[in-house]
Order: structure tokens, then C-alpha cells, then sequence
């Protein structure tokens, strides 16, 4: 589909990609530690759920926190995203969460 919309175009072969391997988990494990700490020093906070579609009808539920900091900014962190393919009861969204 790709060389469609410019024949020149060369798809990079996947195992040279530098994101493939290393990058991602490695960005993935920063941003948790990141959030870790960042939790950890929250005293009090809010949270929400949302249930959601993709375009594709996929249903997902997000886990978001939202607090106030010492500077009295307001912060709020998605946690977490997971596909939810099974009925939407609230014991099976008791047991997502």
C-alpha cells in the first residue's frame, strides 16, 4: 500500500528497526518508574473509568487518577488501557479493575 502512494518508497525490514527490539521496552519500563514515583507521592486522588470503542468496535476501559499538586496544578495520569472483549457487567468491570 505504501509504494501506492510513492513507488520509491523502501519498507525498512523490521528487524533493523531500532524501536523493534530495545526502544520501546525501554521507553516503557522509564515511563514506569516514572509514574511509579510519581504515585507514590500522591497523598489523595480521584479516579475514573472509562469504557470506550475503537473504530473498529473494539471495547477498551482506561484507569485514570487525577490529583493536585503541591504547586495546586492539576495533574491526571492515565494508568492503565486494556481490551475488555467480555460482557460489560459491573463484576466483570469490578474484576478489570
Amino acid at each position: 500500500m505504501l509504494k501506492t502512494f510513492d513507488n520509491r518508497y523502501e519498507i525498512p525490514d523490521k528487524s533493523k528497526l531500532l524501536w523493534s527490539g530495545t526502544a520501546v521496552p525501554e521507553l516503557n519500563a522509564i515511563t514506569r518508574r516514572r509514574l511509579a514515583k510519581q504515585v507514590a507521592a500522591v497523598k489523595y486522588f480521584a479516579s475514573t473509568t472509562d469504557l470506550w470503542s475503537s473504530i473498529y468496535l473494539k471495547p477498551f476501559i482506561s484507569y485514570t487518577i487525577q490529583y493536585v499538586t503541591d504547586n495546586l496544578e492539576l495533574e491526571c495520569l492515565s494508568l492503565c488501557t486494556s481490551y475488555l472483549p467480555q460482557d460489560h457487567t459491573g463484576e466483570i468491570i469490578s474484576d478489570m479493575l
